[in-house]
């Protein structure tokens, strides 16, 4: 059965540049994608996620170069999203954005830019 499905035009990038990495067309490619997320979801539920470690961090880092060299495979790839969002959970908990202080921080800067370009903008006295 034909399906169509419309993507960001980043991810059809990337898609269409890993299949052609690995000499496949497109359409081969996303249903490998497809059946390593379905394959990773499984493996998840089976394994669980336990606390955040170095060991996950360091795996993280590997899948990571291996996205960048365009090597990953489809549960590779199902991998390292389950790993980000692992560890985005685990930064939420232990160390929480602070909008506030943020904004805060970024209003100062700016006020600091509009004072340092007023006093480029100043004339200087000549004798």
């Amino acid at each position: 059965m034909p399906v169509t499905i419309t993507l960001h035009d980043s991810l059809a990038r990337q898609l269409e540049q890993q299949a052609g990495l690995r000499n496949v067309t497109l359409q081969q490619w996303a249903v490998e994608v497809l059946l390593g997320q379905a394959e990773g979801a499984a493996a998840q539920r089976k394994e669980g996620q336990g606390a955040w470690s170095d060991e996950k961090n360091a795996r993280r880092c590997d899948l990571i170069d291996k996205q960048i060299e365009g090597t990953i495979g489809p549960a590779e790839l199902r991998e390292l999203e389950d790993l980000q969002a692992q560890l985005r959970r685990h930064l939420d908990e232990v160390a929480p954005f602070d909008l506030v202080a943020a904004r805060k921080i970024h209003q100062q800067l700016l006020q600091k830019k509009r004072e340092s370009e007023s006093q480029r903008e100043l004339p200087c006295d000549t004798l």
